[in-house]
């Protein structure tokens, strides 16, 4: 895989767990809920957390350049905070 289909892979990857974040952030307002829905969302947010490791890892490898790689590191942790 190109250095471009990883990252567009991970954008996919973060889409998804920016859409499964902002699902579980909802379910907590409404503060209407079972456990068993809230361990479910939490399990699909931390499927799409885990997607979106593997797909940043892959694209950090696929980095040659040790100032973009350093960016990328930055970006992806201040996605994560």
């Amino acid at each position: 895989m190109s250095e471009t289909d990883y990252k567009r892979r991970r954008a996919a990857c973060k889409g998804w767990l920016r859409k499964e974040s902002a699902s579980l952030s909802t379910l907590l307002d409404s503060k209407d809920f079972s456990s068993t829905k809230l361990t479910f969302k939490i399990s699909e947010f931390n499927k799409r957390l885990d997607s979106f490791d593997c797909a940043q890892t892959s694209f950090e490898l696929s980095i040659d350049d040790e100032e973009e790689l350093m960016k990328c590191i930055e970006e992806a942790a201040d996605f994560r905070d």
